[in-house]
């Protein structure tokens, strides 16, 4: 079965199972991604307030934690196309790792949408 996303990815790598999310896990954005992800990064907030019954804080990074359930980058190094994003989701947390704002936006919107 193939997920309906928007914005549509590229690549999909899909793993069977589910992810039933912490109570205690924050949203992180690290250096540029607070200029660029914190509207998008309530955004997700809300959705999962809304569909999953856990409010997760959104902050910028000041180190690595253990209670990190969503940690976001820009790099324009890891991500060569523009507006483009790479987004892993594993046990412990979800990796957004954008190109630039757009990337980052619409990572979150793809979690969003979830």
């Amino acid at each position: 079965m193939k997920p309906i996303l928007a914005p549509v990815p590229q690549q999909i790598a899909l793993h069977t199972g589910t992810r039933t999310l912490p109570r205690d896990r924050t949203i992180v954005l690290f250096e540029d991604a607070v200029a660029h992800g914190t509207l998008a990064a309530h955004t997700l907030q809300a959705a999962l307030e809304r569909y999953a019954g856990v409010r997760w804080e959104v902050r910028a990074a000041s180190g690595l934690a253990e209670l990190e359930g969503v940690v976001a980058v820009i790099d324009a190094k890891a991500v060569k196309q523009r507006e483009g994003y790479h987004l892993t989701i594993g046990e412990e947390r979800i990796a957004i790792v954008a190109r630039d704002g757009a990337g980052l936006y619409y990572a979150f919107a793809t979690l969003t949408n979830c």
